[in-house]
Formats: structure tokens, C-alpha cells, sequence
């Protein structure tokens, strides 16, 4: 203290202690303001004051979810993990200005706002498939709240819907899509409250479906060795995608693949007792499809028809006679001839071309009936054939060799000596004409023994040929010096069974005939004919008088000489 006048003793005062104040938080907010269960909660703090002018302020975070604490979420989120739709979230905040902390502060949220639900993945299955394939939907759909959810789903084919639902939960190939179509599902989700992002499958293509099995028969249905096969398609193979459907064939002969590959077998490869096999496989445009197989038996049960003999002749020369005709190929002909004295039994193999030749054995002078039957590979017989009858002629043509030889003139029989004018020769020919055989040719060659002839002065020449037998059924001409047209003598075409050649003196209007005709000269004589060579070659044509052969009958020709 101080009088004025002086100063006083100085006295010290107790220290005076400044007490800090804490700071003061005005409010907290929350965001999202309007959350759902997929948000993180921020508490954030408004403003912060303090009376000491501190600006530096820290807080510190407790959250409550329902009313109950939640432990260890001290930071100023809360993630979503902590709570669900429905449910009241409080933050409280306390501020500190690192001495002292503040009152603390909360805000209040209500979880109210729905959770838009989510489709994860949409498939369709099959992956593969195909026009008749029924393709399902299949989606994973998410939902923060756990609500019910449940997907809409579009099927677009093409680009272009063509079901829709919620039940749309597959898609029947048969009714809304064919091959070479494109495939989409598309899904949308929904919790009845709100509607989600919709999400799209990939495209599936839709394949080929190979055609089905057709339906098939053999024809005919009971098919005997000389019948041909048809494979017949009775139905088509089906196909869902409307291809063309064409068919491959095979034929299996008793198990085994033939090379036979159209829908027939020619009637020259079956035979009885075969197992035929078809199999028909469908294919369209695109692939093979399914097949069918039908086996048919082959069983010869008709019997064959009876040989037919040739229109063979029925009289012959020989002993050794062909027999021959038609048949049913590939049967066994047995042959049965019967004469007077003996039965002969023949048996061959019928051709494939349907024919059979054997050669029965024939008894001079008899004749022979023969008849034959053809047994079928499965022993059926047919019945007898037409009786045919074959007479080996009795006298026979010993000149008929079956070359042809005596049958022309340009291959006449030359087997006779020369006849002379003597008188003394005949020359006797027996033969006949056979069905085989138009005509019989001979020549026989003459001489004239002139000098005898003038020695006598009587031409001794004469030749005679005369038909001693068959006078009803044949006939004869003669040709003088050759064999041709101009050399026929007795231009006459109906024939002789008698002729003769000769020279006779006629006499003439000074002379009269002298009283033997044969009378003639070696040299001039007034009023005789002069003595000539007359040798000459004389062909003999003889045949029948009427066209039908019906018999062995024979000719027999008496040739001479000089014979008055």
C-alpha cells in the first residue's frame, strides 16, 4: 500500500485458477437421410462450441440399433450388417476438446426405405436344344430386406416376345420356335413392393432335330424265288422342322449286307429259303435321322409250270434224238420215254435262262413217247408236260448225217459208180424226208459206150430213174449236166415218180421210123441217126409231195442203164 507519503509493506494476494469449460455439440446427423438396409449409416456432427474459443474438438461414436448398444461400432459409420428394414438406429456423439468432453448428442433414423431386389444370374436349359426341346427359366434373385421375391420372366424369340410371366417358367419348342431360331430369357425381379433391374440370359441357337423313324414293308408279303422285293416306306419319318425327308436303304440277305442300296432286289437274286432284310434310315437336309428294319422270308410254294417241249421233229434218222424245250430255271427236268421195249429216264438241270436239252436213247423202229415233270428248288413238282413222240425211222436215210449233206444242190450225194449203157448195173437208193430235212439231192454220173453202140449200130443208152416205193408221198425231178434252174428237165414243177433218157429215130417226111428207134450210124447213112456220146451227169431232186411230214415212210429210187 501507499499513504503518499510513502510506501507501505507489500502484501501478496492468493493465486487466482482459470477452470476450463467444455465444448457444447448444437446436434448429429444421419445419412442417407432416407436409408435402406443395403446403406452405410454416417453420423455426422453439426457444430461445435466452447467457451474457452477451442477449435480443435474430437468425438467420440456409440450407436444403438433397436434400443440395444452395439458393441465395438465405435466409428462414425455403421455399416448395414447391423441392422434391418424396420428398425430405429440412434448415433450418439460426445465432443471433447482434449480436456473436458461435452454433453453428448444423438440422432435418430428408422430403416423404412425398401431394398430394390436384384436378379444375380438368369439361364436357360438346355444349353443344346432343339424345335420339340421345352427350354426352362432358371434365375437367382436377391433381396437385401430377405423379402419374398420373385422374378417376371420374357421369352424372346427373335427378338420378339412370345410368353410372359410369371408362371412363364418354360418354353415349349413344339409351339413358339424352330431350328435355326434365336433365344432369349429375360428376367425381372420384384418383392411386391418395388421392381428391379431387368437382366438378360445369353441366346441359345435352336438345332436341327434329326426326322424319326419312318414305318416300312417289304411287298410282296409272301414273295416266292421269281418275285422282286420292294421296300416299301408306309409312313414317313417324322420331323418336328418339316425338312424334306429323303431315305437310304440296305439289304441284308440272311445276316449279311448286300450291295444292293435302292428300294428294290431284282427277282434274279432271290431264291427260296432266303431271309431278306431291309433298313431304312431317314435323313433331312442335315443329318441322319432314325431307322426301321422289316425281314421277309422268300418261299418258293407255287409248283412250276410243265415243261414245254420244242416243236421237235417227230420222225428221225438217228438212234440219238436231243429233246428240248422250256422250263423254270434253275429246276430239275426229268425226262421219262417209253417204247415198245424199254423205259429211259433223263434228268438235268433246267438253265438259268429257262431252258433244258438232254438226248434220249431210241430204238429203231419204234416209237417213243416221252413226257417230262420240273421239280423246283423247294421240291415243288409241276405237273406232266405234253406228251411228245420221236419214231427213229425204220428203214432209215443212211445219206442224213445232220450236216446238211444231200439236202441242196450245192451239196448233192456223189456216192455211186458211174453207170455205163450196158445194162448190166442198178443203182438202188432208199431214203426219206424228214421234218429236218426239205429234200434229198443225188447225182449220178453216166457213160456211153459209143463204140459198142456203132459195132451194133443200135444206141444202147437209156437212162431210167423210177420211184419203186412211196409213189403216194413223194416225187422227183432231174436236172441234166448241172444242178442249176436251166438245166431242170420236164420243166414241169409237179414232178415224176418215172423218167428216162434216151435217143430214138422218129424218122422224118422222106424216111419212116425204122423198126427199132434205137437204130443209129457211126457214120453218115442216109436216113439213120448218127451214134452219139450221150454220158451225162443227171441230178435226182426228190421230196415230198405235201408239206406235213406225218411218217418214217420211206422212197426207194431203181437207177439204170441201157435197160429196154
Amino acid at each position: 500500500p501507499h499513504d503518499g507519503k510513502e510506501g507501505g509493506v507489500p502484501v501478496t494476494s492468493a493465486p487466482l485458477v482459470i477452470e476450463n469449460s467444455p465444448p457444447t455439440l448444437e446436434a448429429v446427423s444421419l445419412t442417407p437421410i432416407d436409408p435402406t438396409v443395403e446403406d452405410v449409416l454416417s453420423c455426422i456432427p453439426g457444430v461445435t462450441t466452447d467457451p474457452d474459443e477451442t477449435t480443435d474438438f474430437t468425438y467420440t461414436y456409440t450407436w444403438e440399433v433397436g434400443g440395444v448398444f452395439v458393441p465395438g461400432a465405435t466409428d462414425a459409420t455403421l455399416s448395414s450388417v447391423y441392422f434391418v428394414r424396420g428398425q430405429s438406429v440412434y448415433c450418439i456423439v460426445t465432443p471433447s476438446d482434449g480436456v473436458d468432453s461435452g454433453g453428448p448428442v444423438n440422432s435418430n433414423i428408422v430403416i423404412v426405405r425398401n431394398s430394390i431386389p436384384t436378379v444375380e444370374s438368369v439361364s436357360i436349359t438346355p444349353e443344346v436344344a432343339h424345335t420339340n426341346t421345352v427350354l426352362s427359366a432358371s434365375s437367382v434373385l436377391f433381396d437385401a430386406d430377405e423379402d419374398t421375391v420373385f422374378a417376371l420372366y420374357s421369352w424372346l424369340v427373335n427378338g420378339i416376345p412370345v410368353l410372359e410371366g410369371t408362371s412363364a417358367v418354360s418354353l415349349n419348342g413344339a409351339v413358339y420356335f424352330n431350328k435355326g431360331d434365336e433365344v432369349r430369357l429375360l428376367a425381372t425381379p420384384s418383392d411386391f413392393e418395388s421392381v428391379g433391374v431387368s437382366v438378360t440370359s445369353d441366346t441359345i441357337i435352336i438345332w436341327n432335330t434329326p426326322p424319326g423313324s419312318p414305318s416300312i414293308e417289304i411287298l410282296p408279303g409272301t414273295p416266292e424265288p421269281e418275285d422282286a422285293l420292294l421296300c416299301s416306306v408306309v409312313s414317313d419319318a417324322p420331323d418336328v422342322d418339316d425338312d424334306t425327308i429323303t431315305y437310304t436303304y440296305a439289304w441284308y440277305l440272311d445276316g449279311t449286307l448286300t450291295t444292293h442300296t435302292s428300294n428294290t432286289v431284282d427277282a434274279s437274286a432271290t431264291a427260296h429259303d432266303q431271309s431278306w432284310e431291309c433298313e431304312v434310315t431317314a435323313y433331312d437336309d442335315e443329318e441322319a435321322g432314325g431307322s426301321a428294319t422289316t425281314t421277309i422270308a422268300v418261299n418258293d410254294l407255287t409248283n412250276p409250270d410243265p415243261p414245254v417241249f420244242d416243236d421237235l421233229a417227230q420222225h428221225t434218222n438217228d438212234t440219238v434224238h436231243t429233246l428240248s424245250g422250256d422250263c423254270e430255271a434253275d429246276c430239275t427236268i426229268d425226262i421219262f420215254c417209253v417204247d415198245d421195249t424199254t423205259t429211259e429216264t433223263l434228268t438235268s438241270t433246267c438253265s438259268a435262262f429257262g431252258r433244258f436239252s438232254d438226248e434220249v436213247t431210241l430204238t429203231r423202229g419204234d416209237i417213243s413217247a416221252c413226257a417230262a415233270t420240273c421239280t423246283d428248288e423247294a421240291d415243288n413238282e409241276s405237273g406232266p408236260s405234253s406228251t411228245f413222240t420221236i419214231e427213229s425211222c425204220s428203214p432209215f436215210d443212211e445219206y442224213e448225217d445232220g450236216s446238211g449233206y444231200g439236202d441242196s444242190a450245192a451239196d448233192v450225194v456223189d456216192e455211186f459208180a458211174i453207170i455205163s449203157d450196158a445194162g448190166d448195173s442198178t443203182i438202188t437208193i432208199q431214203g426219206n424226208v424228214l421234218d429236218d430235212d426239205d429234200a434229198d439231192w443225188f447225182v449220178i454220173s453216166t457213160s456211153d459206150d459209143l463204140t459198142a453202140d456203132i459195132a451194133a449200130g443200135i444206141d444202147y443208152f437209156n437212162f431210167n430213174v423210177q420211184l419203186t416205193t412211196g409213189t403216194t408221198d413223194y416225187q422227183f425231178v432231174v436236172h441234166k449236166g448241172g444242178s442249176g434252174a436251166g438245166d431242170l428237165e420236164c420243166s414241169s414243177t409237179a414232178g415224176y415218180t418215172e423218167y428216162n433218157w434216151f435217143v430214138e429215130d422218129v424218122g422224118d417226111s422222106i424216111d419212116g421210123i425204122p423198126s427199132d428207134t434205137r437204130t443209129c450210124s457211126g457214120s453218115t447213112v442216109y436216113g439213120l441217126n448218127d451214134c452219139e456220146d450221150n454220158s451225162d451227169d443227171f441230178y435226182v431232186h426228190v421230196s415230198r409231195l405235201g408239206a406235213s411230214i406225218t411218217s418214217c415212210d420211206p422212197y426207194q429210187l431203181s437207177i439204170t442203164n441201157g435197160v429196154w
